[in-house]
């Protein structure tokens, strides 16, 4: 089992049931978008040591267009890189479904399902490599698939995808306030401070 550094996500559909994949004749299967900052020594580390699984696991053969899962990010790619990592469903021998990966808190315990992780959010990954393609004529490559996850900073993701937060927006914002915007918007009452015992004055 093989880890990655600490490193914010987008788009975790890691809880609960696996997801429709992109093509529908394909197995359903969970998944998580990984962000790499090129200036980060250990995320540049982690990168190469990828890149190098595909010699360890294919030697010296034709690659694949799509040979590796990580690629310059589409929002600045020049700064940072991207990598997507899926886990396929399949169907366990005398019935029922394989699990997704488990998923811990920053402490060791398990996760709270109920606790959408949002965009934003850091963790670490555990994974194993899947290479594929040694006798395509197109060429091979490697996936990622991933097992396990500890949250490490935690964002709320809403309800439903719709821009919340000043970050959403595209304005200055920090982690701690959109996470502040986001409970506030769950729970807009508790953002209304409760009249003093020796006032008359009520907040509406």
């Amino acid at each position: 089992m093989k880890r990655t550094p600490v490193v914010e996500v987008r788009w975790c559909k890691l809880l609960g049931e696996a997801r429709d994949a992109y093509d529908a004749d394909k197995p359903k299967e969970w998944s998580i978008e990984i962000v790499l900052d090129n200036s980060n020594p250990e995320h540049q580390a982690w990168m190469q040591e990828v890149e190098d699984e595909f010699t360890e696991l294919h030697g010296d053969i034709k690659k694949s267009a799509h040979w590796c899962p990580i690629k310059p990010d589409k929002e600045e790619p020049r700064k940072r890189m991207s990598c997507r990592m899926k886990l396929k469903q399949f169907e366990i021998r005398g019935g029922g479904f394989s699990e997704g990966p488990t998923v811990f808190d920053k402490d060791g315990n398990y996760w709270d399902h109920s606790k959408l992780i949002g965009n934003g959010s850091t963790m670490r990954l555990s994974y194993t490599i899947y290479a594929w393609g040694a006798n395509s004529k197109t060429g091979a490559g490697i996936s990622l698939e991933v097992r396990g996850a500890q949250v490490i900073d935690w964002l709320a993701a809403p309800d439903k995808v719709q821009n919340t937060t000043a970050s959403d927006f595209g304005f200055e914002s920090t982690k701690e306030a959109d996470a502040k915007v986001i409970a506030a918007k769950a729970d807009p009452l508790s953002t209304v401070e409760a009249p003093s015992a020796e006032s008359d004055d009520l907040p509406f």
